[in-house]
């Protein structure tokens, strides 16, 4: 898939979780009200962005944010967190799964995980390890050697239930 047919889709699923998430998830105003979840600025951003073909650039910007979005906040406390930017980008099965740098689906999973997503670490995303699995089943050492002279940082991170993850970053 060109990264111009990449951006297309990445483009089109975003559309759609905004769609979705208006027709799906209602929320509750400060002043009471229960009103459906049209998040006009997001899609705003998600037009912007596309007219000036920087799809990519976006999802990285909301992704490397410190702190989740209102949105993700939102959909969060609706129990859909499926219709995030990070479970779209972690879903080794999107077409633009690949593009994404390993680094940004690693941070998704993380903020995911942290959420209490419960397939954040359930869908494998593409990067080093899927990439190397795919191309020997048997695991031997020789997918690494184009690997070498190459440092990686290792972020280990345990859990308030004492799980521990480590991710290649």
């Amino acid at each position: 898939m060109s990264s111009n047919d990449a951006e297309k889709a990445l483009y089109q699923d975003l559309l759609s979780i905004y769609a979705r998430a208006g027709a799906e998830v209602t929320y509750e105003t400060d002043d009471g009200r229960i009103k459906p979840y049209w998040a006009k600025r997001f899609l705003q951003a998600v037009k912007r962005a596309e007219k000036n073909g920087e799809i990519f650039q976006f999802v990285t910007r909301l992704i490397r944010q410190e702190e989740p979005s209102r949105g993700f906040l939102i959909l969060k406390k609706a129990g859909r967190l499926d219709l995030t930017v990070e479970a779209l980008i972690i879903d080794q099965r999107k077409p633009y799964n690949k593009e994404i740098p390993f680094e940004l689906i690693e941070i998704s999973r993380l903020r995911l995980r942290d959420h209490d997503f419960p397939d954040a670490f359930g869908r494998e995303p593409s990067g080093i390890e899927s990439e190397v699995q795919e191309e020997t089943p048997k695991r031997s050492a020789a997918p690494f050697s184009s690997l070498r002279d190459t440092s990686f940082d290792i972020r280990v991170t345990i859990d308030s239930k004492g799980s521990v993850s480590l991710a290649l970053i």
